[in-house]
């Protein structure tokens, strides 16, 4: 994990936040790509210039030849690169109920974009940016148990670990403590509890910042695996 993706801060002040109802959710990020013997990744992540082909709703199950899906994406990007390559991104942002939240990237078909799909092979984490003529459009890290994306994948904007917030029991009886997040560009900084959401002023453009699920796992229980998540998601 990049050492100054989430540090661990506490400072003297304790700064206000926003959302810290803990209506929990998680994140989904899995990759497909018609032939995926013959693409490699670059720096670790999967770089990805095209044509949109289609941004809909999904509840079709999809493997992820690339980045494996644990679950069905509730989302579908598909996009043809310029070898005539297509690339499918399954995406999703649940509830802990399970209803969807996802909002879509927002862009048509026909559309030139460029992708980033990086994933951590230690863990089931994934994340993507997705942009238009070198300006961010969307990008979600799934951190389910590690980090998907690099510092270096979004360079306009960092997102770092806040304050703690409580410590409360999980579903397996495991022990975890949420913490807030901190997103920052420019000068400007949201503070954002779990489920907080807010408006990042980012290189000019506003851009709606949301924290996910933001918890470590300071007890595990016998019965699950749980690792702690750290997700959230960015879009215009």
């Amino acid at each position: 994990m990049p050492a100054q993706w989430f540090i661990n801060h506490a400072p003297e002040n304790m700064v206000m936040f926003e959302g810290s109802g803990l209506a929990d959710g998680t994140s989904l990020v899995c990759l497909d790509v018609e032939e995926p013997e013959a693409v490699l990744p670059s720096d670790g992540a999967w770089h990805v210039a095209g044509l949109a082909l289609s941004d809909t709703a999904n509840s079709t199950a999809m493997a992820g030849n690339l980045v494996a899906c644990t679950e069905t994406p509730m989302r579908i990007l598909e996009v043809r690169d310029d070898g005539g390559m297509i690339w499918t991104l399954g995406y999703s942002w649940t509830t802990e109920d399970g209803w969807d939240r996802t909002p879509a990237t927002g862009v048509q078909p026909g559309d030139q974009v460029e992708m980033i799909v990086r994933d951590d092979p230690d863990s089931n984490s994934a994340g993507f940016v997705l942009s238009e003529n070198d300006q961010l459009l969307y990008a979600m890290e799934s951190g389910r148990g590690g980090q998907g994306l690099d510092e270096s994948d979004l360079d306009l904007m960092t997102v770092t670990e806040g304050d703690y917030v409580t410590t409360v029991t999980g579903p397996c009886g495991e022990e975890r403590s949420y913490v807030s997040l901190d997103f920052t560009a420019d000068g400007d900084r949201e503070r954002l509890g779990p489920d907080g959401d807010a408006v990042l002023n980012v290189d000019g453009e506003f851009f709606t910042v949301c924290n996910i699920t933001s918890y470590t796992v300071t007890e595990p229980a016998e019965t699950c695996g749980e690792d702690g998540e750290m997700s959230w998601m960015v879009f215009r």
